[in-house]
């Protein structure tokens, strides 16, 4: 390695805080603006400090007289974390032996690079090459150095792979079996010089615990499943390491090596003019782990799941028999292949978490689509699950989720909701109310009923209300027509609800849908407390969580005064991107005389019935339902008929049967038109025993759009 140490511009970094391993480099710590890097001028623009890519910094780099003629920078590779440049240049005085470098710092987009330095990407990859670069240097390219300073800003200087005609080929193709049985063989010869070294199995750095954990996979996985929806069996798969994902990273079985973390084509070399010999690039994911792991994320996510299928132990019975080959530390085939099935999960954990955190763009769209869909088949031909002893599931929400979620901003539809309902045990009186925050489009969704037997229904609805200000525990606001507060008293606890105003009744229960006009009511109020009196549930991968109530309160309609005391009612928080316009669903939250409480949320109808989810709960006691049959028929004015819920496990049938109903008409911008049916209903279930509930529809009327429409929602 070269023995200066120079920067293009001046780093943060002060004396004795830059980690080096021979001629290094770095860039300044300012992360103001995004970057850009031009020929012409031979320079970057790095986060809003110029990086000079001189004749001058490349000699005192690497210690070697470089000729200003001849000098010049090209942007080189795709990667998503890093920027990365080619440096064409001689040395003075031998015009004939042109020579190229490539030099790599953190991405100029701002929002990337601030991931990367709070993951630590850049910091391991510049360790990675100063502690292991010469000692694992049989599947590297050369480092003539890497500086990273204490913010984590670092540069680097490698071996340029295209001088030996080094080449990638298609993640998206998937590769063919030359290629990926010499990808495992140099994957064996990386990892065979510290296999099993039992003084790293204690080493700080390699042993830091990552950060894509469960809670991670959590937060990104309902953004990874609104922009890449899965196929059914993937779904549920993803939902089940939404659940295990820590239990199977604490699932620990030794020999281990140094892990790359993100060994697929994207990066991997090969060189052309030694063809059993291809380098890896991008250590920023490193770590101590299973070998195992670099060897089954890569057949999972590099070959076409066929040719998976088809060459998978073969090839890995060549990448064993080259890692035994080369290491003191011996695995066996049956040792292999169970931790090699065991890893197959490994791929989801990585991939989830990019597609929900990294900007979303075309080019990440397919790549995310297809390395998940490759991902999931692995793990499930491999039956990994079985692997994993399951955690211990705990349904409640966190207390911190009761607070307002922020939104991220490229999602439009994104909506956050506080939903309440009431039905009094013999049907005679019920009410709800759905607030929905649309804070991407500066505005509230407010729906909200009183229904009672054989009386039409009384409706608060508006769909362009002020957005309420932000406040951890309490949405308010209030209209030309009413008002509407939802306090949080006690968090996961109690809530209150109170609308009072100018509502709408509608003598035909499905006028709403037509977009028809109903007539006022003056002085309508709701003033209601909820006390939760059974388990919150929420299913890890959702973000929305339900809770059994006892509702008390009034409701006022003129001069009548009603009252309600103790009566069964649901509350459920949501947030996520809300699209009305794309799937049927059917919602239920029902209570029965025997004290049991039924929630249940299923897309289509019918044997088309899928992606349920919910719980049948008594005195605490929850049991998760994994499958729900909507069995119903649409009336002819647009509302539905009965409705049977067939739920698994087990063998529960209950039937539903509406007391009173009206709906709701939702047009977006381009003319796309859906109606949302509202139900309350009495309920029996094959036992006999009787209950309440509230039934909630989504109906898609109209997917492709039409000219002219004036969105209402």
């Amino acid at each position: 390695m070269a023995a200066a140490i120079a920067t293009p511009k001046p780093s943060n970094a002060r004396p004795g805080e830059l980690l080096t391993g021979g001629g290094r480099a770095a860039t300044d710590g300012n992360s103001q603006s995004n970057g850009s890097c031009t020929n012409d001028r031979n320079d970057c623009e790095l986060h809003g400090i110029n990086i000079d890519l001189t004749p001058l910094w490349l000699s005192l780099f690497l210690n070697r007289k470089i000729d200003p003629d001849g000098f010049s920078t090209q942007p080189v590779g795709t990667g998503q974390m890093s920027s990365t440049y080619r440096v064409s240049f001689h040395e003075a005085g031998k015009e004939n032996t042109p020579e190229t470098v490539v030099v790599k710092f953190a991405s100029n987009d701002k929002e990337t690079f601030d991931l990367g330095i709070r993951f630590q990407h850049y910091l391991r990859e510049a360790v990675f090459y100063r502690r292991f670069g010469d000692l694992l240097s049989a599947g590297l390219n050369r480092c003539f150095g890497a500086v990273v300073d204490k913010d984590g800003y670092f540069t680097m200087v490698l071996e340029d792979a295209g001088a030996s005609r080094g080449y990638t080929t298609g993640q998206l193709e998937g590769a063919d079996y030359e290629h990926a049985a010499l990808a495992l063989k140099s994957l064996a010869r990386l990892q065979a010089p510290v296999l099993g070294d039992s003084k790293l199995d204690d080493d700080g750095w390699l042993n830091e615990a990552g950060a894509l954990d469960q809670e991670l996979f959590n937060r990104c996985l309902p953004i990874f499943l609104e922009r890449h929806p899965p196929a059914e069996e993937h779904r549920r798969l993803l939902y089940w390491m939404s659940e295990n994902l820590d239990a199977w990273y604490a699932t620990r079985i030794p020999p281990f090596a140094i892990s790359h973390g993100d060994f697929r084509l994207d990066n991997i070399i090969f060189l052309e003019k030694d063809h059993k010999r291809a380098v890896a690039v991008d250590w920023g994911g490193s770590n101590w782990c299973s070998p195992l792991r670099d060897a089954s994320y890569f057949l999972g996510n590099g070959l076409k799941i066929e040719d998976r299928r088809k060459w998978e132990k073969q090839l890995l019975r060549e990448y064993l028999d080259e890692l035994n080959r080369l290491s003191k530390v011996k695995i066996t085939w049956e040792q292999a292949w169970e931790e090699y099935c065991r890893q197959a999960i490994y791929g989801l954990a990585q991939h989830i978490p990019a597609a929900g955190i990294l900007p979303d763009t075309e080019r990440g769209k397919v790549m995310f689509r297809t390395l998940v869909s490759r991902q999931a088949q692995h793990a499930i031909d491999l039956n990994a699950m079985d692997l994993v002893k399951p955690a211990h599931i705990s349904y409640s929400p966190n207390i911190a989720e009761e607070a307002e979620h922020v939104p991220p901003a490229d999602l439009t539809l994104w909506n956050e909701s506080w939903y309440f309902d009431a039905v009094t045990p013999d049907g005679s009186l019920g009410m709800y109310a759905r607030l929905g925050r649309l804070p991407n489009q500066n505005r509230c969704n407010f729906v909200g009923g009183i229904f009672r037997r054989h009386e039409p229904p009384i409706r608060f609805i508006d769909m362009n209300a002020p957005l309420p200000p932000s406040d951890p525990l309490i949405q308010t606001f209030s209209t030309d027509r009413f008002s509407v507060e939802c306090r949080c008293l006690d968090p996961l606890t109690t809530f209150t609800v109170k609308v009072q105003g100018t509502a709408t009744a509608f003598t035909d229960s499905s006028a709403p849908l037509r977009g028809e006009d109903g007539r006022h009511v003056a002085d309508v109020a709701m003033d209601l407390v909820f006390q939760t009196r059974q388990q919150p549930y929420k299913k890890r991968a959702q973000t929305r969580y339900e809770t059994p109530c006892s509702v008390d309160g009034t409701i006022q309609i003129g001069d009548e005064k009603l009252e309600l005391r103790a009566v069964p009612g649901e509350r459920n928080h949501s947030w996520g991107v809300r699209n009305w316009w794309e799937k049927d669903w059917v919602w239920s939250g029902l209570h029965f005389e025997d004290g049991v409480d039924v929630f249940t949320i299923a897309l289509g109808k019918g044997t088309a019935s899928s992606g349920g989810a919910g719980f049948v709960q008594k005195e605490g006691k929850l049991s998760e339902i994994s499958h729900v049959v909507n069995d119903f028929e649409w009336e002819a004015n647009g509302l539905p008929g009965k409705l049977q819920l067939r739920i698994a496990p087990g063998d529960l049938v209950i039937q539903c049967e509406p007391i009173a109903a009206s709906g709701l008409r939702l047009l977006d911008p381009a003319g796309r038109e859906a109606h949302l049916p509202r139900v309350m209903c009495s309920a029996v279930k094959s036992d006999g025993v009787r209950g309440v509930g509230w039934l909630d529809f989504n109906h898609v009327v109209r997917r492709d759009p039409t000219p002219k429409h004036t969105a209402t929602a």
